[in-house]
């Protein structure tokens, strides 16, 4: 499944040299359109990179309906990001109807962790960077970002 992104704005910068700054969202959305353009399907990577990182995740992926929504996951966990950076007014509720809808199969913040370490090791991967690259920098700081409101948002 190819993943479809829109470009946003947002005030976060990252200095490219030569005086040119990109915003989180300029740089996330470029390394988007890098892995788009090469046709990597991030969904199947992620998951494998998950399962590995967290085994306990995966019996709860044992059937065939919640293999079926690993790829809107991925695609929402984008999503996120992309609207939290844009600072949509809503983007605050989703993240507590996502954390609200995960704790009945009783996910707890490691398992976020662990979900959202897949992602951007398979991204660094998939664009062949290094941990210290620019566009894994501004990743990990939104994914950051987003663990710490997730976090707020779990029961005690």
């Amino acid at each position: 499944m190819l993943l479809h992104l829109l470009l946003y704005v947002t005030t976060e910068t990252l200095s490219l040299g030569w005086g040119e700054k990109m915003t989180d969202l300029e740089v996330i959305a470029s390394s988007l359109e890098k892995i788009g353009a090469a046709e990597i399907d991030l969904v199947p990577l992620v998951y494998e990179r998950f399962f590995l990182l967290c085994s306990d995740a995966k019996p709860l992926f044992a059937t065939r309906e919640a293999q079926s929504v690993q790829g809107k996951m991925v695609n929402e966990l984008i999503q996120t990001v992309l609207d939290r950076l844009e600072e949509k007014p809503y983007s605050a509720v989703v993240v507590q109807t996502m954390v609200s809808d995960h704790d009945g199969w009783g996910v707890k913040i490691a398992m976020y962790d662990a979900f959202l370490m897949a992602f951007l090791d398979v991204l660094r991967n998939a664009l062949a960077l290094h941990e210290d690259a620019p566009v894994i920098t501004a990743w990990q700081r939104q994914l950051t970002a987003l663990k710490q409101e997730i976090a707020a948002h779990l029961p005690a």
